[in-house]
């Protein structure tokens, strides 16, 4: 493990009391929430107030708006305003993200949880969220085989640049609790929920290295059609340091506009769950010829859409390992194979990104299969992102394959 994973406070012993009521505020967070939805999408037509919200930016099918100032909603909004620094808690602009993405409601509240280091380790990894340290600080309720995206935590976390290429400006940090899970509404129709809120702790002073921010961001999540989830995401990001209101909102709307990478985490990690689960399970009866004679493999032709290796092709296989998909181990041609960068945690604890060669069928079969499902698994299961040897290249002697994997944790 690197310090950027470390924690850097002391221990934080929260009573059954302080459980208690930070469970309660986080509900009534959600509840709030929850009825601000249903106003917005079934009352609404999830139209958008254009006196109250500004457009800033889009993305896809996700659009982000700014709250207009009281004073601005029945006039043009001032120039001078919004490059104004934010000194009060009453200026922050409220960011309202709202849209679709493509998916299952599953695949996106699964992209959210992370109960705990390791997942937080792996999600930021995905979504590259410029997370340069983290750490978790309390976990008060955790995910279970039946609620399996129920989870409840206090965590820290630092964004900004790495130490070593950081420039004069610090970093930001934030204390904060998060919980996601699934719900229902009044009308039956049930979402999944993901809120992160600022706390503080006596055990958790400000640190002079970072600036301390503040946040509070809930978003909704809905199944609107058969493979698009509607999002409704509402907050506040407070940097500190006297930024600009336009500044504030820019940041914002960039963190919030892409909330299809949760998505893409989704993903990966279902595809990383299924090869686990091949590799475990030892190859599948259709791949064994396939290792029985390595002379012979270097000529089989593509599993997907039957070409032939050309004869330099042949040769360089002789020192290369070949294009097996990682999950069936069929051959593949370079037209038929995907390449796709997973994520694991190696022995060391160092998180570690490879490069590997899936065909397109496993890639969809993993994409099939239940989030919640893979959410229960990964539950019970022992270490459920760690590195496996056989994940390596076969041309590779080491635990890595040195032309494809990357150390992400260096400092």
């Amino acid at each position: 493990m690197t310090k950027r994973f470390a924690n850097p406070f002391p221990a934080l012993a929260l009573t059954s009391e302080d459980a208690r009521q930070l469970e309660g505020l986080a509900h009534a967070f959600i509840r709030s929430s929850m009825d601000q939805f249903e106003q917005f999408a079934l009352r609404n037509k999830s139209n958008v107030d254009d006196a109250r919200w500004k457009y800033v930016t889009e993305r896809e099918n996700v659009r982000v708006f700014s709250e207009r100032r009281e004073k601005d909603r029945h006039g043009k909004d001032r120039e001078s305003d919004e490059d104004a620094p934010v000194l009060n808690a009453a200026d922050l602009p409220v960011v309202l993200v709202t849209g679709t993405i493509e998916g299952k409601l599953d695949d996106a509240i699964y992209g959210y949880v992370c109960p705990d280091l390791d997942t937080m380790r792996i999600k930021t990894s995905y979504i590259d969220d410029a997370l340069v340290g983290s750490a978790v600080l309390a976990s008060l309720i955790k995910p279970t085989p039946a609620d399996p995206f129920r989870s409840l935590s206090i965590k820290w976390i630092e964004k900004g640049r790495p130490i070593h290429v950081r420039a004069v400006a610090k970093n930001r940090d934030f204390v904060y609790m998060e919980s996601t899970g699934t719900d229902v509404l009044s009308n039956g129709e049930r979402i999944g929920y993901h809120l992160i809120h600022s706390v503080q702790f006596p055990q958790t002073p400000e640190l002079d290295t970072v600036v301390r921010g503040n946040m509070s961001v809930s978003g909704i999540f809905r199944q609107k059609t058969d493979n698009t989830v509607e999002i409704y995401i509402k907050g506040v990001m407070n940097p500190a340091g006297g930024l600009m209101r336009s500044i504030i909102i820019k940041s914002a709307a960039q963190a919030l506009v892409s909330s299809w990478k949760y998505m893409h985490c989704a993903e990966m990690k279902k595809l990383a769950w299924l090869m686990r689960q091949r590799t475990l399970s030892g190859p599948v009866p259709s791949s064994k010829k396939d290792e029985d004679d390595d002379d012979s493999s270097m000529v089989r032709s593509c599993a997907v859409c039957g070409k032939k290796p050309s004869a330099f092709s042949v040769l360089r296989s002789r020192s290369h390992s070949k294009s097996k998909c990682k999950i069936c181990r069929r051959c593949l041609c370079s037209s038929c194979k995907t390449k796709k960068t997973l994520s694991f945690i190696a022995k060391d604890l160092r998180l570690v990104q490879q490069d590997m060669t899936f065909c397109e069928a496993c890639v969809r079969e993993a994409a099939s299969i239940s989030a919640v499902a893979i959410a229960k698994d990964e539950i019970v299961a022992a270490e459920p992102f760690s590195w496996l040897d056989t994940y390596a290249s076969s041309s590779s002697s080491s635990e890595l394959s040195p032309s494809g994997s990357t150390y992400v944790d260096q400092f």
